[in-house]
């Protein structure tokens, strides 16, 4: 398989809404895209919600919202996404998009019974909105900045995010830096990437 990078290392870490690329979406498969630029390490992951939490709508059941809250918190820790062996690294910044999983109900913790109630008035419109979003499809956003000492000594990356979602069966990586550029699939029986 050939990938042609169509972009400049300055423009990928300039773009901050990089995540929004529009990619294939395929249950069980995650993209994940490195780009290492002087001592700093950028990652950016995306996956249909069905391969970390088994499905793609707003949250409707106690069930779903711990399934969200365990989501957010194995993506909080980079570790749980790769391990690097030969760098010391640090996280610098990272951000984390589950919204497309949220309901308003679980954004807004404070909302009363009267909005409760009136909620229940418009059940039969929800039904319809709930149908609407079954048809598009939810997508998880992830990304982090690493701040590496010896960065030139990184050749590989162990991928552990794997053992967090069993439905997560592919992960496609792409990576650019320190001259060179490739890709790979990866997969819980050949989860290390190298470079």
């Amino acid at each position: 398989m050939t990938i042609i990078f169509s972009f400049t290392v300055q423009q990928v870490t300039a773009n901050e809404h990089m995540h929004h690329v529009h990619k294939a979406h395929v249950h069980g498969n995650a993209q994940l895209t490195m780009v290492i630029e002087n001592n700093d390490l950028f990652l950016n992951l995306s996956a249909p919600a069905y391969s970390f939490v088994g499905f793609e709508h707003k949250a409707q059941t106690q069930e779903q919202v711990n399934s969200i809250n365990r989501l957010n918190m194995i993506l909080a820790e980079v570790s749980n996404l790769l391990t690097l062996p030969a760098a010391s690294c640090k996280l610098k910044e990272k951000k984390i998009d589950i919204t497309a999983l949220m309901s308003n109900d679980i954004e807004n913790k404070h909302s009363t019974h009267a909005e409760h109630a009136e909620h229940a008035e418009h059940a039969e419109h929800a039904e319809h909105a709930e149908h609407a979003e079954h048809a598009e499809h939810a997508e998880i956003f992830a990304e982090y900045i690493l701040h590496c000492n010896e960065i030139a000594n990184l050749s590989t990356a162990t991928i552990t995010l794997f053992e967090h979602f069993p439905a997560l069966t592919s992960l496609e990586a792409l990576w650019i830096g320190l001259n060179k550029q490739g890709a790979d699939i990866l997969t819980p029986e050949k989860n290390i990437l190298t470079w």
